[in-house]
């Protein structure tokens, strides 16, 4: 009883033990059943119960320490039984089950399961991850609560074991990516040293459904709240290590979405030196298609904008128009203006009746 998690313990351990010691790096209390029995001169069974009390440990390759672990785990023969284990603090729960048999094998089977409720999404859960991957979540600058099912298995032909994840997130809040840092950093982001740019544009009321696998994280529901308006989010994002960008097929979805000067951070340069001249106001409601990368599957990167009522006042075209409707379609190559109707703004006396201009057509 109350034995101590500790050094003398440790070297007490055969080889095999104490890797998967060091692989997790347990400190605290824990009750020890050991036996050992010989059914005969070339045959003994050695088990070890262990009934956790207060243990705290980080896992080697995901940095992220549990605190006040209670739970079993029993080392049986080459078989390793984990029975609820689990760890409460600060409002967070973890709490994990299933067996690895096979341990002393070149193919130990894995079939593990883990329920983390109420994981902050902050620093402390950024620094559990790789240099890549904390380059790309700190540009998201997230925050709120998440929810995870994470199944750690060995596929039937596989040779390693290997996850799946579905993560809620709950409560949250991101910036959208500046997208001119991007541009330059991304090419090689284990080397930036400078701190993301965080981008003025806070996309709040997040709840989103996402089910994350070696490489790739798909969305499955995304929806938050840009000022008063809504975004909806579908997709996949290819995150490869050996790719210097991540790819990526997403839908995005904008309801009643205010236009402001915040969007020049995160559209194309050129684009966004237009954007500045026009001076753009009002609302729209958009649907974009974006993609990036090698995804064949995907569609073609497009852009619809159904203009609601809006107005722009271009400084070296001093002409502002109001009242703004019509779709605008925006390709790779091309831009299609399909019945876009404005008004001459109220300053602008060219006649008795209010002046009206109409816009059709595309250029490439």
């Amino acid at each position: 009883g109350n034995m101590v998690l500790d050094d003398d313990l440790y070297n007490a351990l055969g080889p095999r033990t104490r890797k998967i010691w060091s692989v997790l790096s347990p400190k605290g209390l824990a009750e020890i059943d050991y036996r050992l029995i010989r059914h005969s001169p070339d045959q003994r069974e050695k088990t070890l119960a262990m009934q956790l009390l207060d243990v705290e440990a980080t896992y080697q390759h995901f940095p992220y320490t549990l605190k006040n672990l209670k739970g079993n785990l029993l080392y049986a023969g080459d078989n390793i039984t984990v029975s609820e284990i689990f760890s409460q603090f600060d409002g967070s729960k973890v709490v994990i089950n299933g067996e690895v048999t096979g341990c002393s094998t070149k193919r130990p089977v894995y079939g593990i399961t883990v329920q983390a409720d109420s994981i902050p999404l902050d620093s402390v859960l950024a620094e559990a991850f790789s240099e890549r991957q904390r380059y790309y979540y700190n540009q998201f600058d997230f925050s709120g609560l998440a929810d995870a099912e994470i199944r750690i298995f060995t596929p039937q032909d596989w040779d390693s074991a290997t996850f799946e994840a579905d993560v809620s997130l709950r409560q949250a809040s991101l910036r959208v990516p500046v997208l001119q840092q991007n541009v330059v950093s991304q090419q090689n982001p284990e080397n930036e040293a400078a701190e993301p740019q965080k981008s003025p544009l806070l996309v709040t009321g997040i709840s989103a459904e996402t089910v994350f696998s070696p490489g790739l994280m798909s969305v499955e529901k995304f929806a938050g709240e840009y000022g008063s308006g809504l975004v909806l989010v579908t997709g996949r994002i290819s995150l490869q290590r050996e790719a210097e960008q991540p790819s990526y097929c997403l839908a995005v979805q904008g309801q009643q979405v205010e236009l402001s000067e915040d969007f020049t951070a995160v559209i194309p340069p050129a684009l966004g030196n237009i954007f500045s001249k026009l001076q753009p106001k009002g609302k729209i409601n958009f649907n974009a298609d974006l993609k990036k990368g090698g995804l064949d599957d995907c569609p073609d990167y497009r852009v619809i904008v159904d203009c609601q009522n809006d107005s722009v006042n271009f400084d070296d075209f001093p002409y502002p128009l109001r009242d703004i409707t019509g779709r605008i379609t925006i390709a790779e190559n091309s831009l299609l203006l399909d019945g876009v109707a404005a008004a001459v703004a109220d300053d602008i006396q060219i006649a008795s009746d209010t002046s009206s201009i109409e816009l059709n057509g595309q250029v490439m």
